[in-house]
């Protein structure tokens, strides 16, 4: 969600955008050729019209107050898990798998690699 004061900004450059493209159009279509300075006090005025016609933003205190987010840490896992970790690869002319195995204190264990052969690739990329 964007606060009131975000908003008003935000509406400030929309502002500003409109006014920026209006006079693209000005110089497009009736050949007008603005001077910079012109510029810029018409899109200075164009703002702050626009900024007197809203209301002003609310000030921060009465604002609803952000909580800090909670955390979670998680436990260690108990010894007797291991964690297992299984990818494949398929490329156009071959197939492959790996397969990692952690102990709970997030060591290695057991690592393999396996190029696949003898079975179609489609049929491997089914799995």
């Amino acid at each position: 969600m964007v606060s009131e004061t975000s908003q008003f900004h935000i509406l400030q450059c929309v502002c500003l955008l409109w006014r920026i493209w209006k006079s693209r159009n000005k110089v497009t279509f009736e050949f007008f050729q603005p001077h910079v300075r012109s510029l810029a006090r018409q899109f200075y005025n164009q703002v702050l019209e626009f900024s007197n016609l809203l209301p002003p933003p609310p000030p921060r205190s009465s604002l609803i107050p952000i909580h800090p987010a909670t955390t979670w840490v998680p436990q260690d896992p108990p010894e007797v898990f291991l964690k297992i970790n299984v990818d494949a690869a398929v490329c156009a002319a071959s197939c492959s798998s790996g397969l990692v195995i952690r102990g709970s204190d997030g060591h290695v264990v057991l690592a393999l690699g396996l190029q696949l052969q003898g079975i179609s690739i489609l049929i491997w990329q089914s799995f």
